[in-house]
């Protein structure tokens, strides 16, 4: 039977206190809850109790939600107790968040305190540049002569970054080099914090270390708006700091200022934001000779058409070299292929023949500054014509090194084609049978066509890229 209340006018009927048996039929019990207390406790949120027993213990005490009170006489648990304090501890510290972190470095940069954004993050390295193609043989010169332990090719760049403990002596005497930069990275967003006291100091030692090692006449800032006034600043600045006149068309102590590839963390071009053209890190490079290292202190004479100094050393890196060859160049020229043969080491005997008079009269004028220069055998001859004009006393060679015109600078197409295939064609009566003929072409299908007529074996083929040409770097050897 359903107790009922009486209402009050004007007032909402009281809800049935369940607890209390009330709005429940005599005798009904509900069915006790899974969350159950400790033992001999009465079970949690059971509502009605057994009419006919009487509750003769304590009620246990309530306890939150979801957890349980450990027995009595139990271990405490240790590393719950410890994950508790860790929570509790880290509760208020804010977390790492990469945007964010990135837009407060921005900030920041644009500060009145820019020496304390403008940090050295990387220390002082050495970068290498060097021509498409030539990174295999610029490595492997640094890790054989050089004396260089850590080689690295930067990626997206034809560069090599290096040890920053290497000597620069050493480094600028490699022939497959074009250039050695010494390399400095700076956290910071623009470069107009590079002006801060901190950088600057860090960028004069950099700029004095170089400036006292050769005799420069001028410095000359390389980077993208360096018109503005603020790299405007920024190389006068540098300029004063390495004692030179500030000479933007013809300084030959070159600075380069360009977005770091080794500074952003996460990505390198992108910055460390992650965000497509954020930039958060800066390089600033520093030439350490006054000229190229292509350009050779033995060019006295520079010829139209003159085949690259750097090209022609990695050709004779690649192929080999002997003391005791006999090397015989054709076409010779002004003698870059026979100036980096004989740089490299000495030869028993060198020989070279060009049509042109004063083809040779540059020739004697390169060789006479490398060693064993003098020496070399030079004389009028034809290349079309029969026998090449050689004598039979001069005998058979180990090695014919030729780099016939390309028919752009000098010649035209149809001549460079007939050079080559009188080349191919006739040097096999000049070689020794364990010789070889190591060729720099650009006249790709007439060499492809000559090679597949099957005289010649193919020991080696790489492609450069040198002048707006990408030539062949061919090694080949007699057919059995």
């Amino acid at each position: 039977m359903t107790v009922m209340t009486k209402r009050t006018p004007g007032r909402k009927p009281a809800r049935p206190n369940h607890r209390k048996g009330e709005g429940r039929n005599p005798g009904q019990t509900r069915t006790p809850s899974k969350r159950t207390g400790p033992k001999g406790a009465e079970p949690k949120g059971t509502g009605l109790r057994d009419t006919g027993l009487r509750d003769t213990g304590p009620k246990a005490a309530p306890s939150k939600v979801g957890r349980r009170k450990p027995p009595r006489g139990a271990k405490p648990d240790l590393e719950q107790a410890s994950r508790k304090q860790d929570n509790k501890e880290n509760r208020w510290k804010p977390t790492h968040h990469p945007r964010r972190a990135a837009g407060q470095k921005a900030k920041q940069g644009t500060s009145s305190k820019t020496s304390r954004t403008s940090r050295d993050r990387s220390g002082a390295g050495i970068e290498a540049t060097v021509l498409p193609g030539l990174i295999p043989a610029a490595r492997q010169e640094l890790t054989t002569t050089a004396g260089v332990t850590q080689v690295r090719k930067i990626q997206g760049e034809d560069a090599l970054t290096i040890d920053g403990t290497a000597q620069l002596e050493r480094l600028e005497a490699a022939r497959t080099i074009s250039a050695v930069w010494l390399r400095r990275t700076y956290a910071v967003p623009r470069p107009k914090a590079l002006l801060g006291d901190e950088a600057l100091r860090s960028a004069a030692a950099d700029l004095q270390r170089v400036a006292q090692r050769h005799a420069f006449t001028g410095l000359r800032l390389e980077a993208a708006g360096r018109d503005t006034a603020t790299l405007a600043r920024l190389a006068d600045a540098y300029a004063q700091a390495a004692g030179l006149p500030h000479d933007p068309s013809g300084g030959d102590l070159v600075v380069r200022l360009r977005p770091s590839t080794h500074g952003s963390a996460g990505n390198r071009r992108s910055g460390g934001s992650g965000r497509p053209g954020s930039q958060d890190a800066w390089d600033v490079l520093i030439r350490t000779t006054p000229r190229p290292l292509s350009t050779r202190p033995w060019r006295a004479a520079d010829r139209p058409g003159s085949l690259n100094a750097n090209v022609a050393a990695a050709l004779w890196l690649h192929a080999g070299v002997t003391p005791d060859e006999r090397i015989l160049n054709p076409a010779c020229g002004g003698g870059t292929l026979l100036a980096e043969r004989l740089a490299t080491g000495p030869a028993a005997f060198a020989y070279g023949f060009d049509v042109s008079a004063d083809a040779l009269a540059d020739a004697r004028s390169n060789l006479a500054g490398v060693p064993g220069g003098p020496d070399v055998h030079l004389q009028v001859g034809d290349l079309q014509e029969p026998g090449w004009g050689l004598s039979e006393a001069l005998g058979l060679f180990d090695t014919i090194v030729c780099d016939p015109p390309w028919g752009d600078a000098v010649g035209s197409k149809q001549e460079a084609d007939a050079l080559h295939e009188a080349l191919l064609k006739s040097a096999r009566a000049h070689l020794k049978p364990s010789g070889r003929l190591l060729l720099v072409t650009h006249a790709i299908k007439t060499t492809d066509r000559l090679l597949a007529e099957g005289d010649w074996t193919v020991v080696s083929d790489r492609r450069v890229f040198a002048g707006g040409h990408r030539p062949r770097l061919l090694h080949l050897k007699l057919a059995r």
